[in-house]
Order: C-alpha cells, then structure tokens, then sequence
C-alpha cells in the first residue's frame, strides 16, 4: 500500500511526515503516533535512498508483511496467551484450587492475555516495536 504525506520535519534518516486519512484507515489507526487533526496524522518513515527536503510531499510504501504482522501481534498471539493459561490451570496443585478448574482456567486464561497486552503496551511505547515498516520510495514535488 502506498501513502502520500507532507514532509514537516527531518531527524537524522527518520522523516517526520503528515498524512491525510482515507478511507482505508478508518478503524485501524496503526500509524498515528501523533495527531494534527482528525484527518491527518503524523507517522515516521526511513529515509533510505532518497533524501527529502522538509515541505516536499513523498510517496512510502510499506512492507508486503505489515498488515500481517500487526494481525499477529494484536489478535493472534493474545489468544495463544489466553490458550496457554487455560491449559496450565490445569496443573495447579489440588490445595492452591479453591474455586472450580473451569473459573481458574478462565482468570488464568485471562491473566497471561493481559500480561501480553501490557508487555506489548510497554514495547510499544519505547519504541522497540516498529508497527509499520514504511520507506520514502518517491519525491512528488520539491
């Protein structure tokens, strides 16, 4: 996918770039780190090969495996913690159940998913997680 935005800063190779919404983020909001107006967001992309002067507006592109690496990471490996701590309430010893297995099961299953979440909360925030790879591939103008 494609995305043409407006240079407004430079730091070094990361460019600082506003964006317009379209239609196609609607519900996903996986590039706004920071938002202008409710139509547009900035997002930061690599400078690679092309170096961009600040005003100029750019094409990006973003990697072939994003949009699945980010559907693995909010949905697919949640449930994987949620299914780990179902299964391994089951392994409590007898005197630590005080309720039954099916209710242990659940707030285990329920536990790790969150631990996942918070863990995932915490990358996130300091930057180790890259949501989207994107790339300057293009100057339009400049």
């Amino acid at each position: 996918m494609s995305i043409v935005g407006k240079v407004i800063s430079i730091d070094n190779d990361i460019a600082n770039i506003e964006v317009k919404s379209s239609s196609e983020c609607k519900g996903c909001c996986a590039c706004s780190k920071g938002t202008i107006s409710k139509d547009s967001k900035i997002i930061k992309a690599r400078i690679v090969e092309i170096r961009p002067e600040v005003g100029s507006f750019v094409m990006l592109d973003t990697s072939s495996g994003s949009g699945a690496i980010i559907a693995v990471l909010i949905f697919g490996l949640p449930m994987i913690f949620f299914i780990t701590g179902i299964l391994s309430a089951k392994y409590l010893p007898a005197y630590l159940i005080k309720f039954d297995i099916e209710t242990i099961q659940i707030f285990f299953g329920f536990t790790l998913m969150s631990i996942y979440y918070i863990i995932l909360a915490i990358v996130a925030k300091i930057n180790l997680l890259k949501s989207l790879n994107l790339k300057i591939i293009k100057i339009l103008n400049g």
